[in-house]
């Protein structure tokens, strides 16, 4: 939320969201959720979106998983991984050789 590059507070956000739509967009916890909308949601964690281009293809990887996490195909899931190209994956990250650490107390 940085206001000197067009940001906006959260509470402006959902108070700018037509009240049927609060539900889904924000979770039942904004209020105003629709008769259709889930209202036992819990409240979405927002999706900050960054300047930086690594940070902003992380939020649209974050956007992406919701919207397919709302979808009938998805929805049972708790998650859905997703990998936009040339990206590193956790699992690729790997010592060459075996690294053995030692600590004293």
């Amino acid at each position: 939320e940085n206001l000197n590059k067009g940001g906006l507070p959260l509470e402006a956000s959902v108070q700018e969201c037509p009240v049927e739509l609060r539900g889904y967009v924000f979770g039942a916890a904004a209020g105003g959720a629709g008769e259709d909308a889930p209202a036992t949601s819990p409240p979405r964690t927002p999706i900050t979106w960054h300047r930086y281009t690594d940070f902003q293809r992380l939020s649209l990887k974050l956007i992406a998983e919701q919207i397919l996490l709302a979808s009938p195909e998805f929805c049972e899931l708790p998650s859905v991984p997703l990998y936009l190209p040339g990206e590193l994956s956790i699992d690729t990250l790997r010592f060459a050789r075996p690294v053995t650490l030692h600590t004293s107390a």
